[in-house]
């Protein structure tokens, strides 16, 4: 079971190595966590509520937000690039090009965006570290 990497996300993002029982080291933070989340959504006023914005966010669809690897490839990056089509580029980067992104986009694919901008951070920090800590 040990060595393994302990991520805690709350405000931000800890990264913890955990050795046993008795031995830990911190490695690593992000600013980027769950506060994020809940922060931006609550200064758009779309929600109040962090459990609401959760359900919202799994009956959201970010395509219109995210800009995807086939958005900027087609299906040339699945074959050239090795990436799939739907793998997310550059996040809430259509909302540049939006006259009003706030009123075109809809709450519950806002919330979509940004919960999934939060938590593929966290991962691609946390495969980063467990890779450099060799756990």
């Amino acid at each position: 079971m040990y060595p393994y990497l302990l991520v805690n996300l709350r405000s931000g993002a800890t990264f913890t190595r955990v050795d046993s029982p008795t031995q830990t080291k911190r490695i690593a933070g992000s600013c980027i966590g769950s506060n994020v989340f809940v922060g931006i959504l609550r200064l758009l006023n779309i929600f109040n509520d962090p459990t609401k914005a959760i359900n919202g966010a799994l009956d959201g669809d970010d395509s219109d937000i995210n800009l995807s690897v086939g958005d900027i490839y087609g299906s040339a990056g699945e074959s050239t690039l090795n990436l799939p089509d739907d793998m997310i580029a550059s996040s809430f980067a259509k909302c540049s090009n939006m006259s009003d992104a706030r009123g075109e986009a809809k709450p519950n694919d806002i919330s979509r965006a940004l919960l999934t901008m939060v938590s593929v951070n966290t991962l691609m920090l946390s495969s980063m570290i467990a890779k450099i800590e060799k756990i």
